[in-house]
């Protein structure tokens, strides 16, 4: 009776191994826990795709800085792999513990310069000038591609990116800003600012809560879009939020 061997699937960590060593078939394959056979084909099949230690590198940087925001298609996609490959990466990413969500901080500077050069430079090209990753650079335009989808269809002004604050910070202690929110993780919200000029509140944001930060309480819409507000605001009652229904 022949007893079927369970198909592991390769890691990043194995394949940059195998890229990077000079040792011989036997000792990776030894060292890896793999057959000599696994390793040629394995080997033959990286240099066939013509893939780097480099080019893992950076799949494994861009799934990490784009997780939780992009899809897996649109990982694919944008690095030229499959579903399932990108997939298995993910799965193996996480059980490394190397997943997270990166909370990211746009200046109104970086989206200008983002807005005028989108389709002049290339991705690469972006970062360097900003000094950030090709990951943030990706993550922010598919975020401005979206609002400006929204914005066209219900014909509204640009959700702001950030909440201007009124009231100096150090009217509360660091304390109880860290302990301000009481919000529910996945329930519904609408969030009201003031009026320009005007005592009366008007409704600037509608989304699920996601996650909060010691200073801030994040809120992402149907669509994806994600929209920060210091707890400040809210603790001084500048800001008012209430729960709607889903």
């Amino acid at each position: 009776m022949t007893i079927g061997v369970k198909y592991k699937d390769w890691t990043f960590e194995e394949d940059k191994y195998i890229l990077k060593s000079n040792e011989s078939n036997k000792v990776i394959a030894k060292k890896l826990e793999r057959s000599i056979q696994a390793i040629v084909r394995r080997k033959r099949m990286l240099q066939k795709s013509n893939i780097t230690a480099e080019v893992l590198e950076f799949q494994e940087n861009f799934i990490i800085g784009t997780y939780g925001y992009l899809s897996v298609e649109k990982m694919a996609e944008y690095l030229g792999g499959t579903y399932s490959a990108i997939r298995n990466r993910i799965f193996d990413l996480k059980s490394q513990e190397k997943l997270g969500f990166c909370n990211y901080k746009y200046s109104e500077n970086e989206d200008e310069y983002l807005f005028k050069f989108k389709d002049v430079l290339t991705h690469k090209e972006l970062a360097e000038e900003l000094n950030c990753t090709i990951a943030k650079i990706v993550v922010r335009l598919d975020q401005l591609k979206k609002q400006e989808d929204i914005n066209s269809k219900h014909k509204i002004d640009p959700m702001p990116r950030e909440m201007k604050l009124v009231t100096p910070k150090d009217a509360l202690t660091v304390e109880e800003i860290k302990k301000y929110s009481g919000l529910i993780a996945g329930k519904q919200y609408e969030v009201f600012v003031p009026r320009s000029g005007n005592e009366k509140l008007d409704s600037c944001f509608v989304g699920k809560f996601i996650e909060e930060t010691d200073n801030h309480i994040i809120f992402q819409t149907k669509s994806g879009y994600r929209e920060s507000f210091s707890k400040v605001n809210f603790k001084i009652k500048e800001y008012k939020i209430k729960e709607v229904s889903q």
